[in-house]
């Protein structure tokens, strides 16, 4: 589950991975039990569904999930299962609190998308930066890009405070007026 006071990522939830879950055998199988994570799930297969039984935090919970067998261009079949919330065939379902879902559904990103939308506004911070000092004359195209950094300022201090440590956050000047 997620951290408190961190906006969640993927890798923070819990994963049941279909991938893992045929090496282990548990397809070929009527009744198994599967490890993800920590979390020992008991599975049980019909034809089309797959029965899940999990211990969390002292308390079991069940669930069904769809199975889709669709044959593949170069011969075999292909399993997926369905997502109970969007109903599109996945390899990888995540834990939520309400049950199993795709990290679609959830709304979260993966770590590094997040690291990359930061690194981008730095870079366009840095950028701004250079201008503003190359030229440092008052006008409207000044008055526009220093108004810009004092933007991106807020959302990297934002982010920061989101995701890491606040004592390296942006001091945030005032606006010009334009």
């Amino acid at each position: 589950m997620p951290k408190l006071g961190m906006q969640p990522v993927v890798e923070d939830f819990l994963c049941l991975d279909i991938y893992q879950m045929l090496r282990e055998g548990v397809f070929s199988r009527q009744h198994s039990v599967h490890h993800a994570e920590g979390l020992s799930i008991q599975c049980e297969v019909d034809a089309e569904l797959l029965h899940l039984r999990y211990d969390l935090d002292g308390e079991d919970y069940y669930g069904r999930l769809s199975i889709i067998r669709r044959p593949r261009y170069m011969g075999g079949k292909e399993i997926n299962v369905l997502c109970p919330d969007c109903e599109h065939p996945r390899w990888r379902l995540r834990l939520a609190w309400w049950g199993f879902t795709c990290r679609h559904c959830l709304g979260v990103p993966y770590y590094k998308q997040m690291a990359g939308r930061f690194a981008r506004k730095l870079d366009k911070h840095e950028d701004l930066m250079w201008e503003i000092e190359k030229k440092p004359m008052r006008n409207k195209r000044f008055t526009k890009k220093y108004n810009q950094v004092v933007d991106i300022r807020g959302e990297l201090n934002s982010m920061i405070m989101r995701y890491g440590d606040e004592s390296i956050c942006y001091p945030i000047p005032k606006r010009l007026d334009e």
